[in-house]
């Protein structure tokens, strides 16, 4: 009977743990798709650097907007061994307050995966 009560009281963050280990998973790869359509795509922007009326505004606005998306990369790989180094130290306990640790852990990472989009393109002033 002891185990069923343990069991109920941790369901809830452990679904939620689970649901937040999902979103942030469908966040990156949504970002490296979004790298990679960046990168076949290149070619067209980059032809319009040939031509004196168009390099202000297509070819120029494409570089900042990839350097962007790169930043972004690099702040995802930083958010996520962050969590990494910081959800170590939560595997070690056993109780409650450590599976709250972990969900609390876990909102932060979907929510700096969310945003670093838009603090990458706030540093480089695209939008």
């Amino acid at each position: 009977m002891q185990k069923l009560g343990v069991y109920l009281q941790l369901f809830g963050p452990w679904l939620g743990t689970e649901i937040l280990s999902i979103v942030a998973t469908v966040v990156v790869y949504g970002r490296l798709f979004e790298i990679v359509l960046y990168w076949v795509f290149a070619p067209i922007p980059f032809a319009t650097f040939a031509s004196d009326e168009l390099r202000g505004s297509i070819g120029i606005n494409f570089v900042k907007m990839f350097i962007a998306l790169v930043l972004q990369g690099g702040f995802i790989v930083l958010a996520v061994s962050m969590y990494l180094m910081l959800i170590k130290s939560v595997t070690i306990e056993t109780s409650v307050n450590g599976v709250f640790t972990m969900m609390g852990y876990s909102t932060i990472l979907v929510f700096t995966l969310v945003k670093t989009g838009s603090i990458s393109k706030r540093l480089l002033g695209t939008f």
